[in-house]
C-alpha cells in the first residue's frame, strides 16, 4: 500500500465516527424536542433571563438568548431558526410575546427591559401569563431529571515526546448531569483518527492509536457562553504494523492515559456549538528494529483542538 493510500484509509475511521455521532445527535434531537422560548437581546437583560428560567421550570421550557431584534414577521423566522415555540422581545414601549405554534401575538406595556431582580421577577410572571400555559408538571419532575449531552468532535492533534501522533482526530462523547449536581457532568469519550506512517530502514508500516476515557467536567456560565473544564482518565490502545525484510510485524499495546480539556460553547437553536482544547498524557512504548536500533518511539504527550457539536437532552 502506498503512503498516500495509507493516509487516506487512516482518516476514514475518524470521519465515520464523527458522521455517525452527528447523525445520532440529530436523530435524538428530532425525537426529543422540548419547548423553547427565545428571549431577544437576553444577554442585555440577565436578570430577566434568570427569572424566566425559574418561572418556567415547572413546564420544562428552555430559555435561550437571541442577539437579533425581530419586528413584524421576522419574529416567526427567529422562532423557526431557533426551533422555538415562543419569542419574547421589547418593541418601543411594549413587551411582545409570539406563540409561533398558534401564530398568536400578545403585548403588554413595558418601558424598558428590567435590570433588577424584583422587576425581572414581575415581568417574568407577566410573560408566563401571556404564554397561556397548561397546568404545570409535578414539581419533582424537573429536580429529578437526568440531563444528557451527546456530542461529536472533529479536529487536529499533534504529538510531543516521541514520533508521530498528529493528524485528523474524531471524538464521540456522552455526558450526563445527575439530579442535584448543577454544573457537573460525568461522561465517557472515545477517540480515534489518523495513523502515522513509519518508514525506518527496511521497515515500512504505520502506527495507529485510539482511546477510551471516563470524564468529569465542571461548567462555568459566562454571559451567553458556557466554559467547561474537564478531567478524564482511561486507556490508550496503540498498534504498530508493517513489514521488515519481507516479514510482517504487528505489535499492540495498552497503556494508561489522562487528559485535561477546556471547552467554550454556546447554544444555537437546539444544538450547542463549541471549541475544545485538550492535553493528553499517555504511557509511551519504544520499539526496536531486528538489529536492535531504534524503530519508533510513541509520543507521550498529545495536544488537540477540536470543534464540537452537541445536543442537550
Amino acid at each position: 500500500m502506498s503512503a498516500r493510500s495509507s493516509r487516506r484509509w487512516g482518516r476514514r475511521p475518524a470521519w465515520l465516527l464523527w458522521l455517525a455521532s452527528c447523525w445520532l445527535i440529530l436523530a435524538a434531537g428530532s425525537a426529543a424536542a422540548s419547548p423553547r422560548l427565545v428571549l431577544v437581546d437576553g444577554a442585555d437583560a440577565p436578570a430577566l433571563h434568570q427569572a424566566l428560567q425559574i418561572s418556567l421550570a415547572p413546564w420544562a421550557i428552555e430559555v435561550v438568548d437571541w442577539p437579533a431584534d425581530p419586528s413584524g414577521a421576522d419574529a416567526a423566522a427567529v422562532a423557526e431558526r431557533a426551533n422555538a415555540r415562543y419569542v419574547v422581545w421589547h418593541d418601543g414601549r411594549e413587551l411582545v410575546v409570539l406563540d409561533a405554534a398558534l401564530a398568536q401575538r400578545d403585548t403588554r406595556p413595558l418601558e424598558a427591559m428590567p435590570q433588577d431582580e424584583a422587576t425581572a421577577s414581575s415581568v417574568a410572571l407577566s410573560i408566563k401569563t401571556m404564554l397561556r400555559l397548561p397546568p404545570a408538571l409535578p414539581a419533582r419532575a424537573e429536580s429529578a431529571r437526568w440531563r444528557w449531552l451527546p456530542s461529536a468532535r472533529l479536529g487536529g492533534r499533534v504529538g510531543f515526546g516521541g514520533d508521530g501522533g498528529g493528524g485528523l482526530r474524531a471524538q464521540a462523547a456522552l455526558e450526563v448531569q445527575p439530579p442535584g449536581f448543577a454544573g457537573v457532568r460525568l461522561g465517557v469519550v472515545a477517540e480515534l483518527g489518523d495513523a502515522s506512517e513509519v518508514s525506518r530502514g527496511q521497515f515500512k508500516g504505520e502506527w495507529s492509536e485510539w482511546s477510551a476515557q471516563a470524564s468529569v467536567a465542571r461548567e462555568i456560565p459566562v454571559r451567553t457562553f458556557v466554559l467547561a473544564v474537564q478531567l478524564a482518565g482511561g486507556v490508550s490502545r496503540a498498534a504498530l504494523t508493517g513489514e521488515e525484510m519481507r516479514t510482517s510485524r504487528t505489535e499492540v499495546g495498552t497503556s494508561a492515559c489522562g487528559s485535561v480539556s477546556a471547552l467554550a460553547s454556546r447554544a444555537l437553536g437546539p444544538l450547542t456549538l463549541g471549541v475544545l482544547t485538550s492535553l493528553t498524557v499517555r504511557g509511551a512504548a519504544h520499539f526496536a528494529r531486528a538489529n536492535g536500533t531504534s524503530l519508533w518511539q510513541e509520543p507521550s504527550t498529545l495536544a488537540a483542538v477540536m470543534a464540537q457539536v452537541a445536543l442537550p437532552l
